[in-house]
């Protein structure tokens, strides 16, 4: 990725990223009530550690942290880390640590003890359910716009919990690897609505959507702020930015060149320009490539508004704004591949199962005038492996002396026609996986004409 252009530098400079309204956590259920600040809820001993503390901390030492600043507020309490599972457990309750060290990690050094007494309050308080009536938990419903794989993380947590286990996430796709969920708002947390809220609410999930998007479009005052010509940013900040995807009636206020474009880093930005827009389309693609270095990435995929919806759009591989796009797409899936691998390899390693999680890796070719970015992962003979859908797919053979063990590399949909019966889906994957337990023919080697 290249440096931050200096338009790009002043502009988040001015808009004060990335210090946008404090994030809140995920999955947590709701605090009772709003009360005093984090650091009045807590011990005076306690804020001082996390001050005083070398904040440039690796993941177990960030987990011995939390868990010496949780017996510190609460001697009662005595926490288990599960370092497979990056997580720790209290009592009966799973606590997962991935946000809060991904926010901690990202966070300006004189922010990061903020993060983890945030983190450390919300987790203190007394939690309770949500309203057991659909009239008192309306006016809290707002819609969430997530990546897909962030969907799967969610369910991989609520099938660890005995208490939640075999509970549905209730969504609807929006456009490629993005999906809207259905969130409960609370004063320091945003709730994902499971299934069986609904159930007690005898609420379907597209009426309840419907009442969270009215209600986001009351608190959606104001309108989309211009960045520079043909380029605007949403204005609000409020962690539900990029749902305003879905206030039709608004984007019409936004005049750009030729359809609708947008781009959702992050939780606190949505970004919009148009398809006849060439220098916004390229400002587009880095500011959004600056802005998911930050906190709690939504995705690097450009969409298209088309009538109603929203579907993956590319420019022409001519276009300025193309590489850009290409590599940031490229960049967000390598993140949630390797986020599924890790869960993949859980999951097997507690089965005892001998399948390889196969890697995501991405490329660089240079021709005339241009680099092109593309991915690949290894298809190995003799081994079983769950292989992420990649632009090109590399056979190797460890029989073979190593300065023979590349056989060469194929297009995935050259691969997908010659071996469609070798590559069997694997079922509940997001993003795809597809699973081999044997290794192509030397018939169809030959037949892929693969190139070395």
């Amino acid at each position: 990725m290249h440096q931050v252009p200096s338009f790009i530098a002043v502009l988040l400079a001015t808009l004060a990223f990335p210090a946008a309204s404090a994030p809140r956590a995920d999955e947590a259920p709701p605090p009772s009530a709003q009360g005093p600040s984090p650091t009045e809820q807590l011990p005076p001993q306690v804020h001082a550690q996390v001050q005083s503390k070398d904040t440039d901390l690796a993941p177990t030492e960030f987990a011995t942290l939390f868990m010496e600043l949780v017996k510190r507020a609460d001697p009662n309490h005595k926490p288990k880390f599960d370092a497979k599972k990056f997580q720790i457990k209290i009592g009966e309750k799973d606590i997962p640590l991935q946000n809060a060290y991904d926010e901690y990690r990202l966070a300006p050094e004189d922010a990061r003890a903020g993060v983890l007494v945030r983190y450390l309050h919300v987790m203190m308080r007394e939690q309770r359910d949500l309203p057991s009536e659909y009239k008192k938990a309306r006016p809290n419903l707002r819609p969430i716009v997530r990546s897909l794989d962030y969907l799967e993380d969610i369910r991989t947590h609520l099938n660890d919990d005995e208490e939640t286990r075999g509970q549905d996430v209730p969504c609807h796709l929006l456009a490629g690897r993005l999906a809207v969920l259905l969130a409960y708002d609370g004063p320091e947390t945003i709730r994902p609505v499971l299934g069986d809220s609904l159930k007690e609410w005898k609420v379907g999930f597209n009426e309840a959507m419907k009442d969270a998007i009215e209600n986001l479009d009351k608190q959606s005052g104001g309108s989309f702020r211009q960045l520079t010509p043909g380029l605007y940013l949403s204005p609000w900040r409020d962690n539900y930015d990029p749902a305003r995807l879905l206030l039709g009636e608004r984007l019409k206020n936004v005049k750009v060149g030729g359809e609708l474009l947008a781009m959702a880093p992050n939780r606190d930005a949505l970004l919009l320009t148009g398809t006849d827009e060439s220098l916004g389309l390229q400002r587009l693609a880095m500011t959004a490539e600056a802005l998911l270095q930050g906190a709690r990435p939504i995705s690097g995929a450009c969409l298209r508004r088309v009538g109603d919806t929203w579907e993956p759009y590319l420019p022409p591989p001519d276009h300025p704004a193309y590489a850009t796009l290409k590599a940031l797409d490229l960049q967000y899936l390598k993140g949630a591949y390797e986020r599924q691998q890790r869960r993949l390899q859980r999951t097997h390693e507690d089965t005892h199962s001998n399948i390889v999680v196969a890697g995501y890796s991405i490329a660089e070719s240079t021709g005339p005038g241009e680099k092109k970015r593309w991915s690949f992962s290894i298809w190995s003979r003799g081994v079983s492996a769950d292989l992420p859908q990649v632009d090109k797919l590399l056979f190797m053979d460890p029989e073979r002396p190593d300065s023979d063990r590349a056989l060469g590399m194929v297009d995935w949909s050259t691969a997908e026609k010659v071996l469609g019966g070798l590559l069997k889906p694997v079922e509940g994957a997001v993003p795809p996986r597809y699973r081999v337990t044997s290794f192509p023919t030397n018939e169809q080697l030959k037949k892929m004409e693969l190139a070395k």
